[in-house]
């Protein structure tokens, strides 16, 4: 199992009336409360409720420090080209924007008046890095990046997430009671009917695009559930529906894999269809922010125990996908050379035989000519002609070298059930090698141990295919064929 939990330590309170754009902090609060990879994977940047920003490299070794905000940092957000690091505060009106190479301060943007006075909780940079978008509570603010002009006053409306889609042809935002898109390039909806999603019962929050721009999948503010939805029809295709925690965050890791966090720190990997793939228990008991890494396959876990000081870092750890969901074996059947030969010869033989090769070889070479030799079958044919006969053959191919010698079976699987039983009865057999034939069939498996189908091979065995195919039977529960 790989878990990596980096050394260094953080007590977090987290109450839902301290969320980070407004209400009145019951106790002051700690922990990281977003983090996102770089686009190279080469950087994890934390936001800490403690104002402090920090710059991680991917083995785990602290960076940068950043510390432009009056309380508590809230959100990240990276340039498409990963050089630009984009930070807000629950209490600033304004966001920073950091050199992410050296840890300096490019420059620090204000709001217009009106926008984004109870702090920034959100941020996205559209993908031709033209816009960045900050989100408040009852505004959100919109700017041109080349000379950093407001593309106007504010806007209205309480927005929950923002991201636009890898295309940059949308941009999908999640607010009181729906979901809903702004066309990506002009900001602008095109027509209510087609831009908004309300569906009764929702309350969408985070959200996260597939990379080819066709799904999006939420989480909800209220009820423990994360849902798919095919953008282009505006169509619910998938929900989990738990009984459990709330989920924190949601991504897609995969155009038919995402994997969705809950409050409690169990993470769900899940099909398009919602189907629960696989569950992993992360040890973070508050957890708020979950980070991709699609370079490492791995997941950073964010949250209240995440602690970040002078003695090193703690409660963050990193989760490989392999863990989570452990790749399944292929097995490929070996095939088995059946060379077609077919006698022209006037002979009548007077003993039925039946050409069966066994030989895994496939000769790469075609003779063109034909011998006109009489010959006489013997040895691995048992061939008696009545009389002395002159044939052409007319045979594929003429291979001029020796056969290789016949493959010797220990044991002859037909069935599923003799499979399992001869694996196990050669694993018993010392470290003598031992060779198990299939037969040119199918075998189709109903059941499975532990969810695998196949004993693990513990000794030298080598299987024969023969052409066979190794099936997962209909209804049967998902399962590996080897361990």
């Amino acid at each position: 199992m790989h878990i990596i939990k980096w050394a260094w330590l953080v007590v977090t309170i987290f109450c839902l009336s301290c969320l980070p754009w407004g209400g009145s902090a019951q106790a002051t609060p700690t922990g990281i409360w977003q983090m996102k990879w770089s686009p190279d994977g080469e950087q994890l940047a934390m936001a800490d409720w403690n104002s402090l920003v920090y710059v991680l490299d991917a083995s785990g070794t602290l960076q940068h420090t950043l510390s432009g905000h009056s309380r508590r940092a809230v959100s990240v957000e990276w340039n498409p080209d990963g050089g630009i690091l984009a930070t807000g505060g629950a209490d600033d009106r304004f966001v920073n924007l950091w050199n992410s190479s050296t840890g300096t301060l490019i420059n620090q943007i204000p709001s217009s008046i009106g926008a984004l006075y109870d702090g920034v909780f959100n941020l996205a940079w559209s993908p031709d890095e033209e816009y960045l978008l900050a989100i408040s509570f009852d505004t959100f603010q919109f700017w041109e990046t080349t000379s950093w002009t407001a593309l106007e006053p504010s806007r209205s409306g309480t927005l929950y997430d923002a991201e636009w889609s890898p295309d940059g042809t949308q941009l999908a935002v999640t607010d009181i009671y729906y979901l809903s898109f702004f066309n990506g390039q002009t900001l602008t909806r095109d027509s209510l009917e087609n831009d908004v999603i309300e569906s009764e019962g929702d309350n969408p929050e985070q959200l996260s695009w597939s990379s080819d721009s066709q799904l999006l999948a939420t989480t909800d503010r209220l009820d423990p559930r994360v849902s798919i939805w095919n953008v282009p029809t505006r169509a619910r295709i998938g929900v989990l529906n738990t009984t459990g925690p709330l989920f924190s965050d949601v991504v897609f890791i995969s155009n038919n894999r995402i994997a969705a966090l809950t409050e409690t720190g169990t993470l769900y990997v899940l099909d398009t269809a919602a189907n629960v793939l696989a569950t992993f228990e992360t040890g973070v008991t508050e957890a708020h922010s979950l980070a991709w890494n699609p370079q490492l396959q791995m997941f950073a876990v964010g949250g209240a125990q995440t602690v970040i000081d002078e003695s090193g870092i703690s409660g963050l750890p990193l989760v490989f996908l392999s863990d989570v969901l452990p790749p399944t074996p292929t097995f490929t059947p070996t095939p088995t050379d059946t060379p077609t030969f077919t006698p022209t010869s006037t002979a009548t033989p007077t003993a039925t035989y039946t050409l069966t090769a066994t030989s895994t070889f496939t000769p790469t070479v075609t003779p063109t000519f034909t011998p006109t030799a009489t010959f006489t079958a013997s040895a691995t044919l048992t061939f008696t002609a009545t009389s002395t006969s002159t044939s052409t053959p007319t045979a594929t191919f003429t291979p001029t070298q020796s056969a290789p010698p016949a493959v010797i079976c220990t044991a002859t699987a037909t069935n599923p059930s003799a499979l399992v039983n001869a694996i196990t009865a050669a694993n018993t057999n010392g470290t003598s090698p031992d060779t198990i034939c299939l037969t040119n069939s199918t075998y189709t498996f109903s059941t499975a141990a532990n969810s695998i189908a196949l004993p693990s091979i513990t000794t030298p065995i080598t299987i024969i295919g023969n052409g066979a195919i190794l099936e997962r039977g209909s209804g049967a529960p998902q399962f590996r064929l080897f361990n």
